[in-house]
C-alpha cells in the first residue's frame, strides 16, 4: 500500500470496569481517548464489541451498545451502555482511527423490529474504482430476549457496497429468539492496496475451526486456534477483534470473551473464552490485522482498566 508517512491508523480498546455487585440498569460508561498530537483533520473511528458479560434478567435479555461520540482532531470518546432492563458488568469494545487514508471506508449498519433475520444492502460512500474492496465487519450493538442467539455474515461484494445479514437462531435446533436491533461496524479497503502492500489481512476465528481448552459444557473452558496471514508482513501487526456470532443457553450470565496473543509477520493465535457458569454452545470473531508501521500514537485520558474475569 502507497502510504505517505503521516498516514497513521490508531487502534485500541476500552475495557470497562465494573464491581459486579453494585452495577445497575441502563448503565452508561465512558473513557476519553486523546492523541498524542492535534490532527490536520477530524478522523473516522470505527467501534466493535470483543468481550461482553451481562447479567440473566427476568426478561432474559442481552442488550449492549458501544459507540464513539464527541471525535474531534485531539480525540474522541468511547462509550459502552445497556438499557432499559438491561445490566452490562464487564465489556471490551476495540477501536480503530483512521487518521488518514482516504481510499478507506467506514460505517455503521443498524437495524431494528425484526424477529427471524434480516438481509439489507450497503452502499458505499464512493464506489471502489479497482473493483470489490476487502471488507472487515463485526457487531458493535445487540439487543435481544429469549433465545441468546445472533450470526452476522457479509455477502456479495462488489465496488458499489455489500449486503449484510443479521440471524437470530440457533444453529442447533433452529429456534428463535426476539432481536430487537444489531449494529454491524464495517471497514472497507481498496483490494489493490492491500495486494500490493501486504500490510492489511482480514479474517475470521469459531468455536468450529479451533480446539476446546479444559472445557465444561456448564462452566468455564473456551476453544483456541491458529490463524495464518497469508502473507510475511514486515513487522507483527496490531488486532482489531470484533464478535461476529454467538449462541448461548439463557438460564445464566452470558460472558465471552474474543482475544489474539502471539501475533507474528506470518500469523497469530486466537481464543474464545466463557467463564463461571456461562453456557456457549458457539462463537465466532472476525478480526482486522494491520501493519505495526501504518499506526501512530494515542493515550488515555481516563481509562477503565478491566479488573479480570469475575466467577460469580
Amino acid at each position: 500500500m502507497d502510504i505517505q508517512h503521516d498516514a497513521k491508523v490508531l487502534l485500541g480498546n476500552y475495557r470497562v470496569q465494573n464491581e459486579w455487585r453494585h452495577t445497575k440498569d441502563a448503565a452508561r460508561y465512558s473513557t476519553a481517548v486523546k492523541f498524542e498530537q492535534l490532527l490536520v483533520n477530524v478522523p473516522r473511528v470505527a467501534v466493535g464489541l470483543s468481550m461482553i458479560d451481562v447479567a440473566l434478567t427476568k426478561s432474559c435479555c442481552i442488550r449492549v451498545e458501544s459507540s464513539a461520540s464527541s471525535i474531534r482532531r485531539d480525540g474522541f470518546t468511547c462509550n459502552a451502555e445497556s438499557r432499559t432492563d438491561g445490566i452490562l458488568h464487564y465489556a471490551v469494545v476495540d477501536w480503530i482511527t483512521i487518521l488518514d487514508g482516504p481510499t478507506w471506508q467506514i460505517g455503521r449498519f443498524k437495524s431494528s423490529s425484526f424477529k427471524w433475520g434480516l438481509e439489507s444492502r450497503v452502499t458505499f460512500d464512493k464506489p471502489f474504482p479497482d473493483g470489490p474492496p476487502i471488507l472487515f465487519a463485526c457487531l458493535s450493538g445487540i439487543e435481544m430476549v429469549g433465545k441468546w442467539a445472533v450470526r452476522m455474515y457479509t455477502t456479495n461484494i462488489d465496488h458499489a457496497g455489500f449486503t449484510v445479514g443479521i440471524v437470530n437462531s440457533g444453529e442447533e435446533d433452529g429456534s428463535s429468539g426476539n432481536l430487537r436491533s444489531a449494529a454491524v461496524t464495517w471497514i472497507a479497503i481498496p483490494g489493490s492496496e492491500v495486494m500490493k502492500g501486504r500490510n492489511v489481512w482480514m479474517g475470521s476465528f469459531t468455536t468450529d475451526t479451533g480446539s476446546s481448552i479444559h472445557l465444561d459444557k456448564n462452566g468455564p473452558g473456551g476453544w483456541k486456534g491458529n490463524v495464518d496471514f497469508g502473507f510475511k508482513s514486515k513487522r507483527a501487526p496490531k488486532n482489531f477483534v470484533g464478535l461476529r456470532q454467538f449462541c448461548g443457553v439463557n438460564d445464566t450470565n452470558f460472558r465471552l470473551n474474543a482475544s489474539t496473543s502471539d501475533v507474528t509477520t506470518s500469523g497469530m493465535n486466537w481464543r474464545l473464552d466463557k467463564w463461571a457458569d456461562t453456557k456457549l454452545l458457539s462463537a465466532g470473531a472476525n478480526f482486522l490485522a494491520i501493519d505495526v508501521d501504518m499506526l501512530g500514537t494515542s493515550r488515555f485520558e481516563a481509562s477503565s482498566s478491566f479488573i479480570g474475569l469475575s466467577e460469580r
